[in-house]
């Protein structure tokens, strides 16, 4: 089954509120820990308390949601966005969050 790539990072610098709009910095010394959740299956794991941005990537082309506010376990009819084929794409996130892929 396909997956998409969940790489949990850390305060990282840049590209986060007050950054000045800077691009964020991605380094293997941020990463908190990494999740692989399958499209079509069940949300991940809940983000990391120390988890301020989420990498993902997927070689196959899904929509990804994330929990809302009420940090209730994400769905296909969640709001979603776009995860093109064989490009990572960075997500900043609050702790407890999930995402599922669809």
């Amino acid at each position: 089954m396909a997956t998409v790539n969940v790489t949990e990072c850390a305060d990282i610098g840049g590209g986060m509120p007050g950054s000045g709009g800077k691009a964020p910095i991605l380094n293997t010394a941020s990463v908190v820990t990494m999740q692989s959740v399958t499209i079509g299956g069940a949300a991940s794991a809940a983000f990391n308390a120390s988890t301020t941005l989420v990498e993902l990537y997927s070689t196959t082309a899904c929509n990804v949601a994330f929990t809302g506010q009420d940090n209730a376990t994400p769905t296909s009819s969640s709001p979603s966005f776009g995860l093109p084929a064989s490009t990572p794409r960075q997500f900043g996130v609050k702790k407890g969050q999930k995402v599922i892929a669809f």
